[in-house]
């Protein structure tokens, strides 16, 4: 089994990422994959606030945020959000790179915890497709072959 949980929207080549799964996986082997699908206002602004803090070293932000005393789960939360790389694609591009590289996706998980953006998309909370397009998606697939 291959478990990726928000893993490959931070590299620098996305499909790499599924083929180097796809290689490791035996026939019948199991992927669990976690990415970021496309955006929503909530990345346009993570986007924007991004851009705005490039000339802030990652440590100096870093140190500002502790002193405000930010839990350390939230501190990490922010970081990502501010310094990782992130590369979006479409639930439709994610499943055309698993379908390539010799995956069937048994199924997508939808559901999470309130706070899930994915959560809020799928019971159709108002507003929140705008605010958080495709969310998360979550795939549960196996690789095929004999």
């Amino acid at each position: 089994m291959v478990w990726s949980n928000g893993v490959i929207h931070h590299t620098t080549n996305y499909e790499e990422c599924i083929a180097e799964f796809a290689r490791v996986l035996k026939p019948k082997g199991d992927l669990f994959l976690y990415v970021h699908g496309r955006f929503g206002l909530f990345e346009l602004l993570q986007d924007t606030v991004r851009s705005t803090n490039e000339e802030i070293p990652r440590a100096l932000f870093q140190h500002y945020i502790k002193l405000l005393s930010v839990d350390s789960g939230r501190l990490y939360w922010i970081m990502d959000m501010l310094y990782a790389p992130y590369e979006y694609k479409s639930k439709e591009e994610v499943e055309g790179l698993l379908t390539k590289h010799g995956f069937k996706i048994k199924k997508q998980l939808l559901y999470g915890v309130d706070t899930d953006a994915i959560e809020q998309v799928s019971i159709g909370l108002p507003y929140a497709k705008i605010k958080y397009g495709e969310a998360q998606l979550r795939f549960l697939a196996i690789k095929e072959g004999s």
